[in-house]
């Protein structure tokens, strides 16, 4: 007998979600996270661009960081080298990140 197929969890959160907040977002077509975050906008994300060297990316202001993020984010994205970890436990704890 076939077994219903089990649920993926990242496809459910993308399938609830509507807004992504890309740590590390360039505002150059030849990162990776340009292109990523370039597809999902196309299919009906919010993009927020979370880098403090670019003023915006893909039509979207940048923030310095996710604490300054003035609205509520679905998901966070991150496009960071691990030696640039942040502590996403504290900043969780300080926005109105769910989910994550």
């Amino acid at each position: 007998m076939a077994s219903l197929p089990e649920s993926d969890p990242i496809t459910d959160l993308l399938k609830r979600s509507r807004t992504i907040a890309v740590v590390g977002l360039s505002n150059s077509p030849l990162r990776p996270s340009h292109g990523v975050s370039a597809y999902m906008q196309s299919h009906g994300y919010r993009i927020i661009p979370v880098n403090p060297k670019i003023r915006g990316s893909l039509g979207e202001k940048a923030y310095a960081s996710l604490l300054e993020v003035p609205e509520k984010v679905d998901v966070v994205n991150i496009f960071r080298r691990p030696e640039f970890r942040i502590n996403f436990r504290a900043i969780r704890a300080r926005t109105a990140l769910k989910g994550a």
